[in-house]
């Protein structure tokens, strides 16, 4: 009876020491997985930190591209603000330059004027010198010369007008030259803000 029990106790114990075995090896198996569940957390954070530094950097990248876009929509609105300045200041060079053309007109209209004048007053001198010679006209001798030196007097006015014009059309045209030479420069210069857009 107690060699029965004995066995049975035996039988027992290495049952229990089987299950200890079991258990043993369920704990290492336990202990593994859980180190691979840390592992894995492990990564996933990293993952996640590596995922919010890609976003940090993207969204620097969205805010230096949004500063270049105002950048340069800041330089469009300059260059088209000095595209309408120098648009008119060739609408200003175009109107000065018409004024100056229709001035250059009038001085050679007043010049060809007093160009007809004088010629028409040389020859009534020389009619009167011509006719002084005669006795009939000894006696207006003296009104004869007061008009000739009247005329003379304003042949000589005729003459410092004609400088004038001359000097005012030489004065002009170099006023033209400055401005068709500005004007030259605007263009060049509008051609190449057309050629930055």
């Amino acid at each position: 009876m107690s060699e029965e029990l004995l066995q049975q106790i035996l039988i027992e114990l290495k049952d229990l020491k089987t299950g200890q075995q079991n258990l043993e090896v369920g704990q290492q198996k336990l202990e593994t997985s859980q180190q691979k569940l840390e592992a894995g957390q492990l990564r996933l954070e990293a993952s996640q930190q590596n995922l919010e530094a890609g976003q940090q950097k993207l969204e620097a990248s969205q805010q230096k591209l949004e500063a270049g876009q105002l950048r340069l929509e800041t330089e469009q609105q300059k260059l088209e603000a000095g595209q309408l300045r120098l648009e008119a200041s060739q609408q200003n060079l175009d109107a000065g330059q018409l004024r100056l053309e229709t001035e250059q007109q009038k001085l050679e209209a007043g010049q060809q004027r007093l160009e007809i004048e004088q010629k028409s007053m040389k020859n009534d001198i020389a009619d009167i010198k011509q006719n002084m010679a005669t006795k009939e006209d000894v006696a207006l001798l003296p009104s004869i010369q007061q008009a000739v030196s009247e005329a003379g007097q304003a042949l000589a006015r005729i003459e410092d007008a004609q400088e004038r014009i001359e000097r005012n059309q030489i004065q002009h045209a170099k006023i033209l030259e400055s401005l068709s030479m500005r004007f030259f420069e605007h263009d060049s210069d509008l051609r190449e803000l057309k050629r930055i857009k």
